[in-house]
């Protein structure tokens, strides 16, 4: 049996309260990589601190967009896994 606090705590950082409980560790991981990609992209680093001075992308825009990709794709998955299981109980 699963603790629903200790989710509700391990949810402090992005996708560890899923990736505890089993039925949602795939969902949790993809959370938790997206968090960090996008956090990644919106560090002010000091070599690419220019205000947009050229218009090639950094590899922490790079990071960013990635991280945007795999949060959408996480939710995706995650609604039709519940579509899935909603249709098993009403069976």
């Amino acid at each position: 049996m699963k603790n629903p606090w200790l989710a509700a705590g391990l949810n402090i950082i992005s996708g560890l309260g899923y990736i505890y409980l089993d039925p949602k560790r795939v969902f949790g991981w993809l959370i938790l990589i997206s968090t960090i990609l996008l956090s990644l992209g919106l560090l002010d680093h000091s070599s690419s601190s220019q205000i947009y001075a050229s218009s090639q992308p950094t590899i922490w825009d790079t990071a960013s967009m990635f991280g945007g990709l795999i949060l959408w794709v996480a939710f995706v998955i995650d609604g039709y896994a519940e579509a899935v299981r909603a249709n098993r109980r009403q069976q």
